[in-house]
């Protein structure tokens, strides 16, 4: 068999293959079929009782947090094994509506149904997770992560921080050896293990009807 005279053509081309793929298989949602049964009359004795103000106040935020839509994947070069499992390395960038990950290596894992595990390497590798954009309502702040691994499961809504790991919700920051990010709850757990203890740094809030001190402004005096 003889060499193919052009090497650096075909890695090019099997990176924009893959790239396309991989919009193909995580962009588009994964969609059931049921078949619908015939309509029965309410049974107003078992009907489920109305979800409280607060729970359905807490599955709206989890809903505007839940990343959506298309995910894109950039990097300098991609290789694409047999078993599905994809590798992306140099200057790798993982990107949705609300989330953005950053590394120098990833492997991507197909889960099924447009799920997928991603695990990215970097020195360190950085996440930043904004609320749904157009909320009418207060926006949540930012959560930014970074660590020397970040395992991002689509599936279980969790994300995983590992080596001298750190994050923030707004002023409020938590470093530790390990946490986990739950990111459709924004709820944030860490695990000291043998790297020492966990540490919470919270920023105090304002008083209210505190106004910042001013200067008062000065005029020249006439002569």
């Amino acid at each position: 068999m003889c060499p193919n005279p052009n090497p650096v053509k075909d890695r090019a081309e099997a990176r924009i293959v893959a790239g396309l793929l991989v919009a193909l298989m995580l962009g588009a949602p994964a969609t059931a079929l049921a078949q619908a049964s015939p309509a029965k009359p309410a049974d107003k004795s078992t009907e489920p009782a109305a979800k409280p103000k607060a729970e359905k106040k807490s599955n709206e935020t989890a809903e505007r947090l839940r990343p959506t839509g298309p995910v894109t994947i950039t990097a300098k070069n991609v290789d694409w094994a047999q078993n599905g499992l994809m590798v992306y390395s140099g200057d790798v960038k993982l990107v949705s509506d609300t989330l953005k990950i950053e590394g120098d290596k990833l492997e991507l894992e197909q889960l099924g149904e447009g799920q997928y595990r991603a695990k990215v390497f970097g020195n360190p590798a950085n996440l930043r997770h904004d609320a749904a954009p157009g909320s009418t309502e207060k926006p949540e702040p930012p959560v930014t992560a970074r660590g020397k691994t970040l395992v991002y499961d689509t599936k279980a809504g969790l994300i995983d921080v590992t080596g001298n790991a750190r994050v923030t919700r707004g002023e409020d920051e938590l470093t530790s050896e390990t946490i986990h990010y739950n990111v459709n709850q924004r709820r944030i757990q860490a695990d000291g293990g043998s790297g020492g203890p966990v540490k919470i740094i919270i920023q105090p809030q304002p008083r209210g009807g505190a106004a910042p001190s001013t200067k008062p402004d000065t005029k020249p005096t006439a002569p």
